[in-house]
């Protein structure tokens, strides 16, 4: 079955320079930093990398209760720490966050190349066998199969491309349809990253065309506009507390409220 952007990453990026200049984690001892590295190891094994509770650290690092009253505060400091006591790790956040659109722009490049690449297949035998009388036919069963399966599959390579991006371009464009807004290829990536990426991480989720709308005209050039969403988005929900103060999705894109402190 095909991987999805939700599902757990094989592998994760070691940033060694990091480990070796950050402050909070040279001042754990020894024993400490080996018990850091197992809670980012578990972490990562979870459905939400880089956001766990107080216990399931405790429990990662291996520490008793009354061992956990000794080292907490040492380990502490290398999180940030909600109101609601939940335990962020930024960089293990930010790197599922890359992994997403990774995920994504590769999978819209291997979708692309293997329907041109059978498809191309597919046509020069169409052109070989049809438009050339002395043409001889598969010679067995199982080069006919052969063909048949590479036509079929330069068919599957198309559908699911063409589907996937009319899928996508259908829901982000229908919206803004009345204030003519032309279609862009180059915007499927990002627009395929607002639901798992925005929309399901927003605590007030209403108005969503709207939210789409704002979603698409924020199109972040560059990394650094990916972690200050992600990070901004962060800040502010440990801040709301009372759902009624928490802003429309479309008013929070749209005023670029991450570039605030709440």
């Amino acid at each position: 079955m095909a991987r999805t952007p939700q599902d757990k990453a094989p592998s994760s990026q070691f940033y060694w320079r990091d480990w070796l200049a950050d402050p909070a984690v040279r001042a754990l001892t020894r024993d400490e930093r080996g018990a850091y590295i197992d809670i980012l190891a578990y972490t990562h094994q979870t459905g939400t990398p880089g956001r766990m509770t107080e216990e399931q650290v405790r429990r990662w690092a291996g520490y008793s209760e009354a061992e956990w009253a000794d080292h907490r505060e040492a380990i502490r400091a290398c999180f940030r720490v909600t109101r609601r006591g939940v335990w962020l790790q930024a960089r293990t956040l930010r790197d599922r966050d890359s992994q997403k659109i990774r995920y994504l722009q590769a999978r819209k490049g291997a979708l692309a190349t293997n329907a041109a690449r059978w498809s191309s297949v597919a046509q020069r035998h169409d052109s070989d066998t049809h438009s050339d009388p002395t043409a001889i036919a598969p010679a067995s069963a199982l080069e006919s199969s052969l063909l048949l399966e590479t036509s079929s599959s330069a068919s599957s390579c198309v559908g699911e491309l063409n589907t996937r991006s009319a899928n996508v371009e259908k829901s982000a464009l229908a919206v803004s349809a009345k204030n003519g807004a032309p279609k862009d290829p180059d915007d499927l990536t990002w627009l395929e990253l607002f639901d798992p990426w925005f929309w399901t991480a927003y605590p007030r989720r209403v108005g969503k065309p709207a939210a789409l709308r704002a979603w698409k005209a924020v199109r972040p050039q560059c990394q650094a506009t990916v972690d200050a969403i992600s990070d901004g988005l962060e800040r502010w929900r440990e801040s709301w507390t009372e759902p009624r103060f928490i802003p429309h999705p479309a008013t929070w894109l749209n005023q670029r409220r991450w570039e605030d402190q709440p």
